[in-house]
């Protein structure tokens, strides 16, 4: 394919450069070989210094180029607006897309992220180099996932779940994108995490209750190998005496503290819990 360049007026380059990551269409006046020719170009920005896409010289155009260009809009309009974070990267990490529910978390619009490694403006280092490998990982084996990540927004750090699919461009170079479309999930984890605490632990002592401690001494004994596992009961006398003369606090320290020195005895290397509360 023989490749021209063509001269553009200042008016004409200057309205390019306002085209941004989203694909849009332009009505221009070209002079080519000679010969004035109206084209419609398509295309978008792909990073800070450059603009990429296809140059249409049909007769039709002008009849073409208002329907084209408003089906554009409207499939743009469904990533931009989505209720979700979507972002859309190159095989080396690089940001091709970036919707507003990205610009609302990060606080960084998407004309200034295109072409940016998302690895080093959104990640830590140890999410960047697993998020890295899994990425590269999948652009050779062409599978769609679903992943965890760890985010940095403007609310500090944040769990995303994304679930994650490859496109290709569909024309000119043949190219393979990832559609990372993100949940954030951190608020859901957080009440998980309390509702797994308050169903191991004793509401009075605090300390690791009945379910837990059978789950820890079941993990001890799959895992222990040729090693031993000693189990040590404590059985309190005057319980509901003490708890009812002094109250739940007095209560509380007076047991915590006789586990901890049991757990003292062992060298730190033992867990103590409540197995009953009368």
């Amino acid at each position: 394919m023989q490749k021209k360049t063509v001269e553009l007026s200042p008016e004409q380059a200057g309205r390019i450069r306002e085209i941004t990551a989203i694909t849009s269409s332009l009505l221009i006046t070209l002079l080519i070989e000679k010969q004035v020719t109206a084209v419609h170009l398509v295309g978008r920005k792909i990073n800070n210094r450059e603009w990429a896409g296809s140059l249409a010289t049909w007769p039709d155009t002008p009849a073409v180029a208002p329907t084209q260009a408003q089906e554009l809009s409207f499939a743009e309009q469904i990533v931009s607006e989505a209720n979700s974070v979507i972002a859309i990267l190159d095989s080396r990490g690089k940001i091709c897309r970036f919707n507003r529910l990205c610009e609302e978390y990060t606080g960084l619009k998407e004309r200034d992220v295109i072409g940016q490694s998302v690895f080093k403006l959104f990640m830590s280092r140890r999410e960047a180099v697993a998020s890295r490998h899994y990425i590269e990982n999948f652009f050779r084996n062409g599978n769609a996932y679903e992943i965890e990540r760890w985010i940095k927004t403007r609310k500090g750090q944040r769990l995303f779940l994304f679930r994650n699919k490859f496109v290709h461009n569909g024309s000119g170079k043949n190219e393979i994108f990832l559609i990372c479309a993100g949940t954030d999930i951190t608020e859901e984890r957080r009440a998980q995490e309390r509702l797994r605490i308050l169903a191991n632990t004793d509401t009075v002592t605090g300390l690791p209750n009945r379910n837990a401690i059978h789950e820890f001494i079941n993990h001890a004994i799959a895992s222990a190998g040729e090693s031993q596992v000693g189990i040590v009961y404590l059985d309190l006398d005057n319980f509901k005496k003490i708890n009812d003369a002094y109250g739940h606090m007095f209560w509380r320290s007076a047991l915590t503290g006789r586990f901890a020195g049991a757990v003292e005895l062992s060298g730190g290397r033992s867990i103590a819990g409540q197995t009953g509360g009368r």
